[in-house]
């Protein structure tokens, strides 16, 4: 682990005497609906390269090759998960882009957790891009973006809920709430790649080992 991380967030924890897992003092004052969030790499150098490659240039092989390493490097936590499901997009950009980059990740983190993958989210509004936004914009931006089209009353959990890129968790926060209001009961993030904080930026750092 590059420095101790809140095991809801992944926000760097500075206080060195604070109990391992311990949520730092954001998720104790808003929890958010992920129980645990867990990330391969930082989202810089190659890493930022190849997650580009996957959305923008059809670079569509990206998608197996990261889940194969995103289910290798996190396996022993992720297996009392009982279903994955993919942080969707919005039809128009799925339509735009010819699939959606977060739904390859998860698939092969299905077919190697031997779990169904299901599309139990549905995004019903093209948000505005959140590249540029802070954290409450971001918030307010995804407040609503995601239903639940699966059936009435799911029940158990884990579920684990995978993106490709997390900066604020504002979107993965908010599916989450969804899948929690429709009867999951505990919640798994898994995202391929955690923007840095400036100070943490080393291309082709791993995140956690």
């Amino acid at each position: 682990m590059v420095g101790r991380r809140c095991p809801r967030c992944l926000a760097r924890i500075r206080d060195r005497s604070a109990a391992m897992d311990f949520p730092c003092g954001g998720c104790r004052r808003r929890p958010p609906a992920v129980e645990r969030l867990l990330a391969g790499w930082f989202y810089d150098g190659a890493m930022r390269q190849s997650l580009r490659g996957l959305k923008f240039h059809r670079l569509e092989y990206l998608g197996d090759a990261l889940g194969t390493s995103l289910w290798t490097r996190h396996r022993e936590v992720i297996s009392d998960c009982t279903a994955v499901v993919p942080v969707p997009l919005h039809w128009i950009r799925t339509v735009q882009r010819g699939y959606n980059q977060s739904e390859l990740i998860a698939a092969e983190v299905a077919r190697r957790l031997e779990l169904p993958l299901t599309r139990a989210l549905h995004r019903r509004r093209a948000t505005a891009a959140q590249s540029g936004l802070d954290l409450s914009e971001r918030r307010r931006n995804v407040r609503g973006a995601f239903t639940w089209r699966g059936r009435r009353t799911p029940v158990g959990g884990p579920w684990l809920l995978i993106d490709d890129v997390l900066t604020t968790g504002a979107t993965l926060d908010s599916a989450a709430r969804t899948l929690r209001r429709a009867g999951v009961t505990r919640v798994t993030g898994l995202v391929a790649a955690l923007t840095p904080h400036p100070s943490e930026t080393r291309p082709g750092t791993v995140l956690q080992e």
